[in-house]
């Protein structure tokens, strides 16, 4: 059986080896150790040829022993940069999915806060637009009023909110605006609760004085009715508005009605304090 001493990188492991050739590392140990270099060079000269192959075998499979382990460091290297960039990359990706469910939580949070928002908002707008209805609604009625009192027409126009406008238009004049009586009010014609008039009917109301209590507007457009008190007895009679004619002061020859049948007469009011 072969056997030799095992040299690694030039160097003696002090193992025995089975099955292997036995090779001299005699110039090696020599130079390693620090021998002069012309004793080396001299050894080397007197070497054989055969010692002289070996001995550059030798050195060819040292240095590619050497090239081999050089070799093999790197790819551990390398092997153990590539171990690390996976794990880098392991944490990186665990990181990003981390960050990425934040990401959809936060987007959840923030779209659940905006639909409070709005549904905040429209509540607070609807609010307020159902209080612009009911001011918008009442100045229209109030409106209405006034232009049946006037006699004109009220037509609000405008095609956005800040656009709108009342327009104005005076009725054209009719026979309808002619009072049917001499001297009585027509339908244009200004009244007001509280104010004074003279009744222009036919008798036996004709020539009382009466102060007006209640106006009530006609729905086809027509004379209002007047509800007016009469100062004679203090009833409470119902005229047409192109019935009467506006006054000052009660007539100073106001005749007294006479009492109708089965009605106890009202009592008479003095004037003479009241403030026309």
């Amino acid at each position: 059986m072969t056997a030799a001493m095992e040299y690694k990188m030039g160097r003696p492991t002090y193992r025995l080896t089975t099955n292997a050739v036995g090779e001299s590392h005699a110039i090696e140990t020599a130079q390693r150790l620090g021998l002069p270099p012309s004793i080396v060079k001299r050894a080397e000269e007197l070497l054989g040829d055969d010692q002289r192959r070996l001995l550059a075998l030798q050195r060819q499979a040292s240095a590619a022993e050497q090239d081999f382990i050089a070799a093999k460091l790197e790819a551990d290297q390398r092997e153990a940069a590539a171990q690390q960039a996976i794990l880098e990359t392991q944490s990186k990706e665990s990181d990003l999915a981390h960050r990425a469910q934040q990401l959809t939580q936060m987007e959840v949070e923030v779209k659940e806060r905006m639909n409070a928002l709005k549904r905040q908002t429209d509540a607070e707008l609807k609010a307020r637009v159902e209080v612009k209805e009911r001011q918008f609604q009442d100045v229209v009625r109030r409106l209405k009023m006034e232009a049946q009192h006037s006699g004109v027409q009220l037509r609000i126009v405008g095609d956005a909110l800040e656009d709108l406008r009342v327009q104005v238009t005076a009725p054209k004049a009719s026979s309808s605006d002619v009072p049917a009586i001499p001297g009585a009010m027509g339908l244009r014609d200004p009244l007001n609760r509280g104010d004074w008039v003279v009744v222009m009917a036919d008798p036996p109301w004709y020539g009382l004085k009466g102060q007006v209590e209640r106006i009530e507007l006609a729905k086809d457009g027509g004379a209002p009715c007047i509800h007016v008190r009469l100062g004679a007895n203090g009833k409470l009679k119902e005229f047409s508005k192109t019935q009467l004619k506006r006054t000052q002061a009660p007539p100073q020859a106001a005749r007294t009605l006479k009492k109708p049948k089965n009605e106890v007469a009202a009592p008479t009011r003095n004037y003479s304090s009241m403030m026309f």
